[in-house]
């Protein structure tokens, strides 16, 4: 049966036990092809209510609706992400939706609707905080990765997890979509765009930067030590005030320790960029917000190093957890944080952390702000050693970036760029 808004009623009442086909089921499409501020860019979401319940079903597409050409993509991705919900509900069950019903068939499966919670991305615009996120995702990421690791499991059983969560297309789609930056076709770009797509050229000609993007690449293709969410990102996590879970998991491969990490905090920095500067918010909200997005990276990544220590102490192995492995994990995140940001901050699509201020100005300070952190993080990145150093790291070229603003410096940027 061909799964549509007109054919899903039918379908549901026949293949599953979750309705009653006496009462009225509503039926909501969630996504279209054309606006991407909606989630399911790469599949197709509805929300099924009946009476007091509510569920959402996620059935794959085939293509992205993209101006990159990245070919059909295997729908058979949406028993694979079923799967990886169910592996990762072992783990960190109250971190995952509950899955109610898969067809493996018409690559559909049905989840719990979280729907009452928010979506971090929009949270954090409103300058809302929860100060027991940065806890909950270090904590998620840790016993994700450490529990499909070699630290856990033996040769064969790492192998086979390897071999069932290749993964290939969406790989792909990380290596030439997200990680890989790209020229600007549009011809309408406005004063602010040019600018900021000559500086996004200019970082990625310095030999220092491009090298070190290229090597970041290889080791993301390279390196299988864990799988990975692989699009952990902040429209992907779902808060309360005592919850949070982690949604959109096509992307699980094995991958690098460090990568969910840096592509979930390149946010924060996008955050941390606006709430410099954004004029919406006083300079008391300002000020409380940047502090806080600065302790939720340095809670990220110490419930992070906490929780694979407590993990390793209990583990029968015979790996040595080795000195340096913490060391490497926080360098590597870094340089993926920066990738990320720049590849987002700089393209000229819909990006709701940066369109959340309303004054083209300040939204092109803002990202020239997080470009300019993102260059730092790059060039230095091989000479942080601690969190402290990295945190330092970023409110001082924040605040020389700030200090340096002037009428006249911007004027310059403008016509120079």
């Amino acid at each position: 049966m061909g799964i549509s808004t007109e054919t899903l009623k039918s379908y549901l009442l026949e293949k599953t036990e979750l309705f009653d086909s006496r009462e009225p089921l509503e039926i909501t499409h969630l996504t279209n092809d054309e606006d991407h501020y909606v989630e399911g860019y790469v599949n197709y979401i509805y929300r099924i209510r009946q009476g007091k319940k509510s569920y959402i079903v996620k059935h794959a597409k085939e293509f992205i609706p993209s101006g990159i050409d990245l070919g059909r993509l295997d729908p058979g991705r949406n028993y694979l992400e079923f799967m990886t919900y169910t592996l990762r509900a072992g783990f960190t069950k109250d971190s995952v939706p509950d899955i109610y019903f898969v067809d493996q068939e018409n690559h559909l499966f049905i989840m719990e609707d979280i729907s009452n919670m928010e979506v971090l991305r929009f949270f954090l615009c409103h300058g809302k905080k929860a100060w027991i996120l940065g806890e909950k995702i270090g904590i998620f990421l840790a016993r994700s990765h450490f529990l499909t690791s070699s630290f856990h499991l033996n040769q064969q059983k790492m192998a086979s997890l390897a071999l069932y969560f290749e993964n290939e297309e969406m790989r792909k789609v990380i290596v030439d979509f997200i990680l890989q930056p790209h020229e600007e076709t549009r011809n309408d770009l406005d004063d602010y765009e040019i600018a900021l797509y000559r500086i996004l050229k200019e970082l990625t000609e310095k030999d220092l930067i491009w090298d070190d993007w290229l090597y970041l690449i290889d080791n993301f293709v390279k390196k299988r030590q864990c799988l990975i969410h692989g699009d952990f990102h902040s429209s992907n996590i779902f808060i309360s005030s005592q919850q949070m879970k982690a949604i959109d998991m096509e992307y699980t491969m094995i991958g690098p320790f460090s990568y969910d990490l840096g592509y979930f905090l390149a946010n924060l920095l996008s955050q941390f960029a606006c709430f410099s500067v954004n004029p919406d918010f006083s300079k008391a909200e300002r000020l409380s917000m940047t502090e806080y997005l600065l302790k939720m990276f340095a809670d990220v990544y110490s419930s992070y190093f906490d929780t694979f220590t407590e993990l390793y102490t209990y583990q029968t192995t015979k790996e040595t957890l080795q000195t340096d492995l913490f060391l490497s994990i926080l360098q590597e995140s870094l340089g993926y944080m920066a990738m990320a940001n720049i590849t987002r901050t700089a393209n000229s699509g819909p990006f709701p952390d940066f369109d959340n201020i309303t004054s083209k100005k300040m939204r092109f300070v803002a990202k020239a702000l997080s470009l300019k952190l993102s260059e730092n993080i790059f060039i230095q990145r091989a000479q942080i050693c601690t969190v402290e150093d990295f945190l330092t790291l970023i409110v001082n070229v924040r605040n020389s970036f700030l200090s340096d603003l002037t009428d006249e410096s911007f004027s310059y940027v403008m016509v120079n760029s």
